[in-house]
């Protein structure tokens, strides 16, 4: 979804009613407004690859490792991030 831009995999993806714990200051709550932050999100960069590394699932809980390779579109700076901390990474 992610790597493609192909925000309505979402839609398969997330019950309507998802509560998104990570929202963005005024975002929308349920699946309509997270869809509308991720894509807002991916728009800052000009390039974006992001490659699972470890997916851990229990019950309906699931944690990711993942490697991020991105370009700022503002600044055209190359961005990479193995171990995900939360956003500060981008620093934003």
């Amino acid at each position: 979804m992610a790597n493609q831009r192909n925000y309505d995999l979402i839609d398969s993806f997330f019950a309507p009613d998802i509560f998104d714990h990570g929202a963005f200051e005024g975002q929308q709550q349920g699946r309509e407004g997270f869809k509308k932050a991720v894509a807002e999100f991916f728009n800052l960069f000009s390039s974006l690859e992001i490659k699972p590394e470890v997916i851990i699932a229990d019950g309906d809980m699931v944690a990711t490792r993942e490697t991020w390779k991105v370009t700022m579109a503002a600044t055209n700076k190359d961005l990479t991030d193995e171990w995900s901390k939360g956003w500060e990474w981008l620093g934003l």
